[in-house]
């Protein structure tokens, strides 16, 4: 069987491309053609990742309203998409999407993962929404990470017959001892875009005792503006952007930190995967009250973590101290963030789904 996985991008550091990473990981114990095919800012050349599958990179040759194009895609899907039993495409990804649409015709089974629904571009969705309803009518099946997020989706209400929850695929982290110290290590992973509320988190970082310390690992067009609110609010000693971070440097905050921080304030959060992972390393977390967001299905308030009123820096800072009032108050959210993870995201429960949708038995 050939498979052929379409995402936006495959070696960049963030949720999408984590998912995409889980999914064809999985699927590589069972099949041996698979091919993923992604947009590249770089010329890069195509590679294959030892017994697991083939990169296909297409050159962006332009970006319009943060969405790429390339020609040699069309080039590639035209000539070669009806050659592939499946073709499994994560969206939202337009240019893709428009392209699978067209050439719908020629494909045999086609799968769909939905990341999000596309919350910001709003005339491009207009002309866009004829495509991808195109799209899903001819999908055999949508997976959705979350069911919270898929009630919310006007999207998707009229294909709910379709849908499949699958939430992302993460192996279980043994919790390890922390450090002592005196500082409270609060931690915060993700695309450094508006959405993702960071400067209502630098705004509660500067209302919160000196001794509480920020990472905020991410790249993305917002650095710059929030390096000078940082510095603005004279926070360069202890509010810290980390981009260019590996898998490996991620993992060690996760280790060494406290507390994890969720502050994205729009559903273009469909999930949040850092919160996944956060939770999976025992971390309490705090959380906006993001309706119809994902991110729900990572925290109980009150159990591993609290939720604080979207955008607002003053409830942020209250639930914070709330949460580290003391070591024994944090040990018991620890604890129970990891029960949660081992209840809710049992990985082998989730691998077995998606072999199981491949097969055709569900």
């Amino acid at each position: 069987m050939k498979i052929l996985h379409i995402t936006k991008y495959f070696d960049n550091f963030g949720g999408i491309e984590t998912l995409t990473r889980s999914i064809c990981n999985q699927l590589s114990k069972k099949y041996k053609k698979i091919d993923i095919l992604s947009f590249s800012i770089n010329r890069k050349k195509n590679y294959i990742i030892k017994n697991k599958y083939r990169i296909i990179n297409c050159y962006s040759n332009f970006v319009l309203r943060s969405t790429p194009f390339s020609f040699g895609m069309i080039k590639f899907l035209k000539s070669n998409v009806s050659k592939y039993d499946i073709v499994h495409i994560t969206i939202p990804n337009p240019w893709p999407t428009i392209l699978i649409a067209l050439l719908s015709g020629k494909i045999k089974v086609l799968y769909v993962s939905w990341g999000s629904d596309i919350v910001k571009q709003k005339l491009l969705k207009i002309f866009f929404n004829f495509f991808q309803r195109k799209l899903l009518k001819k999908a055999k099946k949508i997976i959705c990470l979350s069911q919270n997020y898929v009630n919310y989706s006007q999207d998707l209400k009229n294909f709910k017959n379709k849908i499949l929850i699958v939430p992302p695929v993460i192996k279980s982290i043994k919790k390890e001892n922390k450090k002592k110290s005196n500082k409270i290590r609060i931690l915060s992973v993700g695309r450094l875009v508006s959405y993702k509320g960071y400067k209502c988190l630098i705004d509660a970082a500067s209302i919160l005792p000196k001794n509480y310390t920020f990472n905020l690992i991410g790249d993305g067009p917002e650095k710059n503006m929030l390096k000078k609110y940082i510095d603005n609010h004279k926070l360069n000693n202890r509010f810290f952007i980390h981009t260019n971070t590996n898998e490996n440097k991620k993992n060690n905050f996760l280790k060494n930190s406290d507390l994890f921080c969720f502050t994205s304030n729009t559903r273009a959060e469909s999930f949040g995967i850092s919160l996944l992972e956060a939770i999976n390393y025992s971390l309490p977390v705090v959380v906006s009250d993001n309706k119809g967001s994902g991110m729900q299905d990572m925290i109980v308030d009150g159990y591993n973590g609290y939720n604080f009123k979207n955008n607002s820096p003053e409830d942020l800072k209250n639930k914070i101290l709330k949460a580290t009032k003391s070591k024994k108050k944090l040990l018991i959210l620890s604890k129970n963030s990891k029960k949660l993870f081992k209840k809710r995201f049992d990985n082998i429960k989730i691998k077995n789904k998606i072999l199981e949708i491949y097969k055709g038995t569900i």
